[in-house]
């Protein structure tokens, strides 16, 4: 049977490709002391050359250079510059087809490098299993596994092998986590994972189905919904995942369990089954959770916008009466300052004049006008309450709100609250 395929063709090329820019040569290649001395130590320029690649190939990508490979000109230019060769000299390295593996096998001993083979294969086969416990993502996990060959000094096997031996850890883990998942459930729990799956009568979707499906407009209507499917994750009773099961197996076991109908999850073997329930209720439940919240803040935030939006078409339809008040006032001041001028009375000057009536009332209009918008923004979000009295209560009754310290005073009031909700 064909192995699973995990890495692009691109992914694999970038694991084992030899640097081929400049930058990545500095990086990688910048050879020391030690490094030069063993370098001298061959007698022909192309063999100093040639074994001053191997040992760099060594090291990173963490291969053996193969024979007639077609190495980066920017690799050659910028070891054959460390050592003082000529980089053209890397055409005659290898003309005796025993000089590159001798120097390849003293390289191996003098360094410590071990091929992928007996003892070093069996030891990196568990790391990588221990890796693949971890990370889900494919090309992190060859990443991981790579690096970890070369801290380990072990040669990295030819790409087809390396690709296989990735898939088939992926298989490994993936067997591991469904018998940890298994081992935490109860009857109980698996008799409601069934339930998940069965037709109620005259129902157009499973239990399964209804949680699966898309989210609703955001909206009270919408925010209702989220909180009923987040109830019936609830009702299951999922036991809190293993420890030594990863978050991130446990988010991929729950997407896998999306995508797959609720008749090819019934014909599945019950442990792998009821596996990725477990994972689907951890993993949807979580998301659910932050769906209702995030939809929460988007509604009060609309609360907000519809007030400031009235707030700003208040004062457009002030600006006319805005006009008003400035022209009586303009009108009042100057009968005011005749007044002091030809030294009247210029209490008498506002009666005789534009009148005190019109006087108070100008002053009472500019008084309403002269608030700070976030004030009136404040007092007009209040028209807003029976828009929040459709889904605030249901938020602090179906949640329960933790935080830091910081957070005691938000804490507190949602409990005040949650508790006057209760009370009615």
């Amino acid at each position: 049977m064909a192995h699973r395929r995990m890495l692009t063709a691109g992914q694999r090329r970038a694991l084992f490709a030899l640097p081929a820019d400049d930058r990545a040569c500095a990086r990688h290649y910048t050879l020391s002391d030690e490094d030069l001395l063993r370098i001298r130590r061959r007698r022909k320029p192309e063999n100093r050359l040639g074994f001053a690649l191997q040992l760099c190939a060594l090291r990173y990508p963490g291969r053996l250079l193969q024979p007639g490979e077609l190495i980066p000109e920017a690799m050659v230019r910028a070891i054959a510059g460390q050592i003082g060769e000529d980089w053209r000299g890397v055409e005659d390295y290898g003309v005796r087809e025993n000089t590159r593996y001798e120097h390849s096998a003293t390289l191996q001993i003098e360094l410590g490098y071990r091929p992928f083979i007996g003892a070093a294969r069996a030891a990196m086969i568990r790391r990588l299993d221990a890796i693949a416990l971890e990370i889900t993502d494919a090309r992190a996990l060859a990443e991981r596994f790579m690096a970890a060959l070369r801290s380990e000094k072990v040669i990295a096997p030819a790409p087809s092998t390396f690709e296989k031996l990735c898939s088939s850890a992926v298989i490994r883990a993936e067997r591991v986590v469904i018998t940890r998942l298994n081992a935490s459930l109860a009857p109980r729990h698996l008799a409601a994972f069934d339930r998940l799956l069965q037709l109620a009568p005259g129902a157009r979707l499973t239990p399964l189905g209804t949680v699966r499906a898309p989210t609703g407009a955001v909206g009270a209507a919408g925010f209702r919904d989220l909180v009923a499917r987040i109830a019936l994750l609830r009702a299951l009773d999922p036991p809190v995942a293993p420890a030594d099961v990863s978050p991130r197996q446990i988010a991929k076991l729950g997407r896998e369990c999306e995508r797959i109908s609720v008749g090819h999850l019934g014909a599945m073997a019950p442990p792998r089954r009821y596996a990725l329930l477990m994972a689907f209720a951890h993993d949807r439940l979580g998301r659910l959770t932050d769906a209702a919240i995030e939809m929460t803040d988007r509604m009060i935030g609309g609360l907000f916008k519809r007030a400031e939006r009235r707030h700003l078409d208040a004062l457009e339809q002030n600006r006319r009466a805005i006009g008003e008040i400035v022209r009586h006032h303009a009108d009042f001041g100057a009968a005011l300052i005749q007044a002091r001028d030809a030294g009247g009375d210029p209490f008498q000057a506002i009666g005789d004049g534009l009148g005190w009536d019109a006087f108070e009332r100008s002053v009472e209009a500019a008084n309403k006008l002269r608030k700070p918008i976030g004030s009136d923004r404040l007092e007009r979000i209040e028209d807003e309450y029976p828009r929040l009295r459709r889904f605030g209560p249901l938020l602090v009754r179906s949640f329960t709100f933790k935080g830091v310290a910081a957070m005691a005073p938000l804490l507190s009031a949602l409990n005040i609250l949650g508790r006057m909700n209760a009370e009615r």
